[in-house]
């Protein structure tokens, strides 16, 4: 099994600000100075959505492990536990 760690905000703002700075380099001085604020954007938008997903899927992290989202409730607990079975 291979486990890589996921690159930091600050290692994830460097790849893709070089990469956006080159792409934009023959566009106008307006735009290119704008690729701070795009990127920042970006793995804001990247970090809520993988956090909004997280809660969904009632996931730990980004690998396999899985959780039962009801077994995180005090109330559906003490459901199972006070059940009858009729």
């Amino acid at each position: 099994m291979l486990s890589i760690c996921p690159p930091s905000d600050a290692s994830t703002k460097t790849i893709l600000s070089s990469i956006l700075t080159g792409y934009l380099a023959d566009f106008q001085q307006d735009l290119r100075l704008q690729c701070a604020a795009i990127v920042n954007a970006s793995v804001e938008a990247y970090n809520r959505c993988t956090l909004v997903a997280q809660v969904k899927s009632c996931t730990y992290s980004r690998s396999t492990r899985m959780c039962n989202c009801a077994s995180l409730l005090p109330s559906a607990k003490q459901g199972r536990l006070g059940s009858t079975g009729n």
